[in-house]
């Protein structure tokens, strides 16, 4: 009977506590019981889930995140998540937990929020949205918050304070991480105008070092550079988290040291280092720079270096150390040790700073081409080029310099080459069988001493890899019943990999040999038919010989009759003209062209009785020797020598008048290219030129396959065609393309002597210089400008539908900005190029939803960079961009 009542008893307190429970759950209830039930449920299962994958994405997106030193480093040391990425599905994970947290938990009665953790959700909602490049999203998660939160409210003491931080800690949190989109946007002047009215009704106190940081990054992106070193420096002072401001001391110094300001910059880096920066790599690099901006005595400088060099903990970072050495070099001058010093850093580069390496390619081959060491200064350009990774600004600033130098030494080995032919045909077979006979040998004892290294090497490799497994033992197959296989020691097959490679080189799995033998599974399969055929006498087969090491090889090249080498010199004399002209226009060294176009003068020449032909005819030998002649007259000029200009302007109008390079210096207008048998293709090019349809133009050259006698003409056009399209900047581009594909042509000079008219121009009509300036391949925003009086939010509002039905998916995100008391912006960003930009702004110029809030109100649809936008804003310059776009733009 007792124990029927007790189980009576549990069963009734059962059936309360269900129904209190089910009663608890109700969100339509706004009750204690059914908000402390929703706040602790929200908080601790999906909002609590959500946390954690987001604290997870950013430890990812820590791990991930490079920094590289020989630029100014992110502030936050994180980027956006990668699509498909591990932090992409957490973040996305986390979105659906505070997804899941709104939709199950939110209580709203009479516009009030009774359970604040929703808002938690939203912020956490937010930031996620933001690490995956979803601005506009996340914009609008904060807006929830800081539209509904009371920034002045004080934290409840009763139960709700167990669960949510606070409406106050929420409304500031949110508007921050707000700002911080701005920021990261490179939005200087509107992160700067949103911190300003934050700050106006007063900000607590623990928010001080964040609004700091977000300063530092308003004023960066705005190019204020020493604005934002100060606010680093004041952020680093004031944290106590060793991590965080020994970062924010580290970039401070960069920045000062930048802007020269040494001093200041080697407090910073002594700020880093009395830290706890988060790798060795900052720890090191913070060293170096603290030396470099010493007090100016290079003993020490050096001595500090070298101790550094010394310990053994940098034997992996000497590279490092030597690259900081030749800096030191560099500020005295002192081109001896900056020399040795690169050299050494290129001999210790290390896989893993490829950058690092780069740069000291790149600066070693600057300082050969300071000494006109081309030959070695296009080794070295050319190694830093390869192991720069796309979109390195260094990488696009060597990249003219790559392809002259690349040009030149191609030019030069004709050159070379052809000049030795030339000297080797005048000596005697004997001197010749002498000279290529002991060449030979010489080849010879450089492989064979090549081979003893490769066995030396083998075998240091066998006697490392004994010596490493007496030390390493590798897991034993079947535990302690089995024998010991050595292929389960990583350090003896890496070791024994290493051997095979240095002996045999990387050779691909062609027959599965790594399993079987390729000659024994042809033995076998063979075996049945009498074994494999082998010649009956083996003084019969023929031996190979391999050509470098036959002097017959040799002996053969060699022109012998008149024929070759006349051959010889009409490589000799086309090779002097383009190489005058790479010296000319792509190297800049006017003396080497000089001295070129001299030499082709002499050694080119035609003779005396054939030149007085000229004066009454043209062929083409009177072409080219008056080209030559022109080219140094308008070498000359370049130089500024005008007696010898002139000079060689009248030897062309006498020798040479009935030649077009006489012509052109007599101001004549030469016959047009289309009235020569031209191609149809080509002349349809001539009409869409004619016509200004610079795009069909454009298609016409694309879509055909040009004969050599007409592609300098249709390169002429193309160039005029993207001139049109494109601009004065892109024009010149072009013209330089026409110069340096087809040197030795009519056209090549054309297109110089537009650019040089050009040039004129651009002094000309400067007059007082522009402060925008002109890229149309570098990110563009549109900025939609209109009167006050219209609805910004509607706008907004009309443009987030419009993108999310036409560029869902797409990193775009839209801005409000104040302007002047007429006029307000919205600002649309995310478009990779101009092109993108203009497209962009043709398509919302014919979205009905979105115009119906804005043709009433003279709007105006400008494409702009950020560069320009911030001299813009600040400057209010409505006139003056006005005009810029219209010329730039063509609007």
């Amino acid at each position: 009977m007792r124990l029927s009542r007790a189980y009576s008893t549990s069963i009734a307190a059962g059936i309360a506590l269900a129904s209190l429970l089910v009663v608890s759950c109700s969100r339509t209830k706004d009750r204690a019981i059914n908000r402390t039930y929703h706040q602790m449920t929200a908080r601790f299962n999906p909002l609590f889930n959500g946390q954690e994958a987001y604290r997870e994405a950013i430890k990812q997106l820590e791990t991930d995140h490079i920094d590289v030193y020989d630029r100014v480093l992110d502030i936050y040391p994180w980027g956006q998540a990668k699509d498909g990425s591990a932090p992409a599905a957490s973040l996305k994970r986390a979105i659906e937990k505070a997804t899941k947290t709104v939709q199950e938990h939110s209580m709203m009665f009479r516009g009030t929020q009774k359970n604040t953790v929703v808002y938690d959700a939203y912020v956490l909602m937010g930031k996620s949205q933001a690490l995956l490049g979803l601005d506009v999203a996340a914009q609008e998660s904060f807006a929830m918050v800081t539209r509904n939160t009371d920034r002045k409210a004080k934290r409840p003491w009763n139960q709700e304070r167990l669960f949510s931080q606070g409406e106050a800690d929420l409304f500031y949190e949110a508007e921050l991480s707000r700002i911080l989109i701005l920021a990261r946007q490179g939005n200087g002047p509107a992160t700067l105008s949103a911190l300003d009215e934050l700050e106006r009704t007063g900000v607590p106190d623990q928010y001080a070092q964040e609004i700091l940081v977000l300063r530092a990054q308003a004023h960066r992106s705005n190019e204020e550079w020493i604005l934002a070193a100060d606010l680093l420096k004041q952020a680093s002072e004031r944290l106590k988290d060793k991590k965080r401001w020994a970062r924010y001391a580290f970039i401070a110094g960069q920045i000062y040291e930048l802007q020269g300001e040494r001093t200041l910059a080697r407090q910073a880096f002594e700020r880093c280092i009395a830290g706890q920066p988060g790798t060795y790599d900052m720890l090191l690099e913070a060293q170096l720079h603290k030396t470099l901006n010493g007090d100016g005595r290079p003993q020490k400088l050096y001595a500090e270096l070298l101790k550094l060099l010394k310990e053994p903990k940098n034997a992996n970072y000497r590279d490092r150390i030597y690259f900081a050495l030749a800096r030191v070099a560099q500020s005295q001058e002192d081109r001896k040790n900056q020399l040795f010093y690169l050299d050494r850093c290129v001999g210790a580069g290390q896989p893993d700073r490829p950058v690092l390496l780069a740069m000291a390619y790149s600066e070693r081959g600057t300082m050969h081409f300071d000494a006109k060491r081309y030959n070695r200064a296009q080794v070295d350009v050319d190694s830093a080029f390869a192991l720069l990774p796309e979109g390195h600004p260094l990488k696009k600033s060597i990249a003219k310099r790559r392809d002259g130098l690349n040009a030149l030494m191609s030019v030069v080995q004709v050159l070379d080459r052809n000049d030795s032919l030339l000297v080797l045909s005048t000596k005697s077979e004997a001197f010749l069988r002498s000279k290529f006979t002991a060449y030979i040998d010489d080849l010879k004892k450089q492989e064979r001493a090549a081979i003893k290294a490769a066995e030396r090497a083998a075998l240091n490799a066998q006697l490392n890899a004994q010596s490493a497994l007496l030390s390493a033992q590798g897991p034993v197959a079947g535990a302690n019943t089995a024998g010991g296989w050595v292929f389960y020691n990583p350090v003896s097959r890496a070791a024994g990999m290493a051997s095979f490679t240095t002996q045999w080189g990387q050779r691909p799995n062609v027959d599965n040999w790594r399993l079987q033998s390729a000659s024994g599974t042809w033995a076998m399969g063979t075996m049945g038919q009498g074994g494999p055929s082998a010649p009956e006498d083996p003084s019969n087969a023929e031996a190979y010989v391999d050509p470098t090491y036959e002097l017959a090889t040799y002996l053969n090249a060699i022109p012998r009759t008149q024929e070759q080498k006349d051959s010889c010199r009409t490589l000799i004399c086309n090779a002097l003209l383009e190489a005058a002209a790479i010296y000319r226009d792509q190297i800049g060294d006017l003396d080497q062209a000089l001295a070129t176009l001299k030499r082709r003068a002499v050694e080119c020449g035609m003779p005396d009785s054939l030149r007085g032909g000229c004066q009454g005819g043209t062929n083409s030998a009177c072409e080219a020797e008056a080209f030559t002649h022109y080219a140094l007259h308008r070498l000359y000029l370049q130089r500024e020598e005008s007696i010898q200009a002139e000079a060689e302007k009248t030897l062309v109008l006498k020798s040479y008048p009935a030649t077009r390079y006489a012509a052109l210096l007599r101001g004549e207008v030469l016959q047009k290219p289309e009235a020569i048998g031209a191609s149809a293709a080509f002349r349809t090019l001539v009409e869409r030129v004619d016509i200004r349809q610079w795009e069909g133009a454009l298609a016409v050259f694309k879509a055909t396959t040009w004969s050599p006698e007409e592609a300098p003409q249709a390169a002429l056009l193309r160039a005029q065609a993207i001139g049109g399209k494109e601009g004065r900047s892109a024009y010149i581009e072009a013209l330089t393309e026409v110069e340096e594909g087809f040197p030795n042509t009519p056209q090549a000079v054309a297109a110089g002597n537009i650019k040089m008219a050009l040039a004129a121009d651009a002094v000309d009509e400067a007059g007082v210089t522009s402060p925008y300036v002109e890229a149309l391949s570098v990110p563009h925003q549109v900025m939609i400008l209109f009167s006050s009086a219209g609805n910004a939010n509607d706008v907004r509002n009309a443009l987030a539908r419009f993108h999310q039905q036409y560029f869902a998916g797409a990193p775009m995100s839209i801005r409000v900005l104040p302007f002047d008391e007429s006029t307000q912006i919205i600002a649309v960003d995310g478009f990779k190029n101009s092109t993108e930009a203009l497209d962009y702004r043709n398509k919302v110029k014919r979205a009905t939803p979105v115009t119906q809030f804005l043709t009433p109100y003279d709007v105006k649809y400008w494409p702009i960079t950020v560069q320009n936008f911030t001299h813009f804003y600040s400057q209010k310059d409505l006139k003056g961009y006005g005009a810029w776009v219209e010329m730039i733009y063509t609007l």
